[in-house]
């Protein structure tokens, strides 16, 4: 179930658009039954139906259904944001990003399931229940982007944007079990998509395979495929960090995915990360700041709206120093420079985990139930959001399989713009694995 198969299934006549628009629908249609992957059917407004016949070719994807987290302005379509309160008017336009795809013929099935304003790592979602991960629905899918990795996870979609400000791809990619990109800061247009924090905000897609995001990356940043990428590439690898544990599971498979690169005869050491604590606390603190600032209007007039626990952390950046806000910002340069110059100074690519433990339970992550869990929720970004501040791009692949039979991620990190470096990377660990290849158990696929 990838972006190439389809195309080839579609040209060779195995199947036609129209009705690979219905095993699409029919696929969303029952399996969100069992994961709770879309926007329920009575909230969706606008869906696109795909046509029986085509015209000319328009592209790269024509005929070939996406699905996207509901966050994205989408013509005739009001948005729920995964939240209770909907756009008060359907957009005129449609996001860039989303439009970027459909002008080449992708054909858009609409509403994913997203965390509450995207404000969450698990999946959990109180207003319309929580995303479930198709390896086991007992256990989360990873959040914000949490629809959008289970539906390409369950095989439904070959592929889906989504949005990362502190690891919103890259922990739902981990979970599930699917390749997605955190794009430089800046490197896809936003523009129609529901801001969070404008200085960490990024649109990225989320597949299958590296071939797939590539191929969507390009399009939706508007710039035309990059030439294979020719001479040796330097890893390095950091699996410790000051403040950060890792489980043992979770570093014996990034390690090993670390020897599989070395094997294919790149030159690989360890590398010497920053101060990712203090990374990660100028990120969330950025963040507080900016989403506050969006959503105050609404904490004002429509505070009883909002979930208790979103809420929370909207109110929680009213209370920053406008000083301190400010030194965030002015300082992330100079963190920038460091980073490429200490960590990355003998190295091309650098490979650290995703998600430092197992996938956790449902149960165990659910803060309305449980006290005690806002510590394990927030240590779920402990080695992303610092990422984002940083503004550099990050692929997050799969590389094992824990002892509760759920995936294990690992990121590979760049310089600013190294996107096509980090696919080049990818591609040839997934050459050598076949950790994007297996499927959750017990799923049937559209083809």
């Amino acid at each position: 179930m990838t972006l190439a198969r389809l195309r080839a299934a579609l040209d060779g006549g195995e199947i036609s658009p129209a009705e690979l628009s219905s095993r699409t629908v029919r696929a969303m249609a029952d399996l969100d039954k069992l994961l709770n992957l879309a926007i329920p059917a009575e909230d969706r407004e606008g869906l696109d139906v795909a046509p029986s016949v085509r015209g000319a070719r328009k592209g790269a994807l024509d005929g070939i259904p996406l699905a996207h987290k509901d966050m994205f302005d989408r013509r005739g379509h009001r948005c729920s944001f995964g939240a209770r309160m909907r756009q008060q008017r359907p957009p005129r336009r449609t996001a860039t990003a989303i439009a970027r795809l459909e002008a080449v013929g992708a054909v858009t099935f609409g509403a994913l399931q997203m965390a509450e304003y995207a404000l969450g790592p698990t999946g959990h979602n109180l207003v319309f229940g929580d995303c479930r991960n198709p390896w086991n629905p007992d256990h989360v899918t990873g959040g914000s982007s949490s629809g959008s990795a289970a539906a390409v996870a369950a095989g439904i979609v070959a592929g889906s944007l989504g949005s990362d400000t502190g690891g919103s791809i890259r922990l739902p990619a981990a979970c599930c079990g699917v390749t997605g990109l955190k794009p430089s800061w800046g490197a896809v247009d936003a523009a129609g998509a529901m801001p969070l924090s404008a200085s960490l905000d990024c649109v990225g897609p989320i597949a299958r395979t590296v071939e797939d995001c590539a191929l969507l990356f390009d399009l939706i940043a508007g710039r035309p495929p990059a030439r294979l990428f020719e001479g040796q590439v330097r890893i390095g690898y950091a699996v410790r960090a000051a403040g950060r544990s890792i489980s043992p599971i979770v570093e014996q498979a990034v390690r090993s995915a670390v020897g599989t690169l070395a094997a294919t005869g790149m030159p690989v050491s360890e590398a010497v990360l920053p101060d990712i604590a203090r990374l990660h606390g100028l990120a969330d603190l950025i963040q507080k700041v900016e989403s506050s600032t969006v959503h105050l209007a609404r904490l004002q007039s429509r505070r009883h709206l909002y979930s208790e626990h979103v809420r929370k952390r909207l109110s929680g950046g009213l209370f920053v120093p406008a000083i301190a806000y400010h030194q965030a910002l002015r300082e992330r340069p100079a963190h920038l420079a460091r980073f490429v110059r200490q960590s990355l100074a003998d190295i091309d690519v650098l490979v650290i985990p995703t998600l430092a433990f197992p996938t956790p339970s449902r149960a165990e992550t659910d803060e309305r139930r449980l006290a005690g869990t806002f510590e394990r929720v927030a240590a779920m970004t402990g080695w992303t959001r610092w990422l984002s501040y940083l503004g550099v791009p990050v692929l997050a692949l799969p590389c094992g399989i824990d002892a509760n039979g759920l995936p294990i991620g690992l990121q590979l990190v760049g310089r600013p713009n190294s996107e096509h470096l980090l696919f080049h990377v990818g591609r040839i660990f997934q050459s050598a694995t076949d950790w994007h290849l297996r499927e959750p158990p017990h799923f049937t696929h559209i083809l």
